[in-house]
């Protein structure tokens, strides 16, 4: 999984964009969002919802499997929150 310190909405825009990019390809695409703040966090929600709205007019379908899941840090920590598109391919079976 690839990791991304966001520091901005523009940082959000990039990495949802890549993340996009990588299922067009693969099929299968996640990364971690690490706010460097609470504010930060704020546009992390923002830049996704923003994001979802805009490819929503374009293109109707690819965006639905789009995932954002906040994971919650330890102690005093913020957390970070995990974009995901697609399944992951099946393991295969012993």
């Amino acid at each position: 999984m690839k990791r991304y310190i966001v520091e901005g909405i523009a940082d959000v825009g990039a990495a949802l964009f890549e993340v996009v990019q990588r299922y067009e390809k693969s099929g299968f695409a996640e990364a971690r969002l690490v706010p460097k703040d609470p504010k930060t966090a704020r546009n992390i929600v923002d830049g996704y919802l923003n994001y979802v709205r805009g490819r929503h007019k374009r293109s109707n379908v690819i965006i639905k499997r789009l995932s954002l899941v906040f994971e919650k840090g330890r102690g005093d920590q913020i957390g970070s929150f995990i974009v995901g598109m697609g399944k992951p391919a099946a393991k295969a079976g012993k």
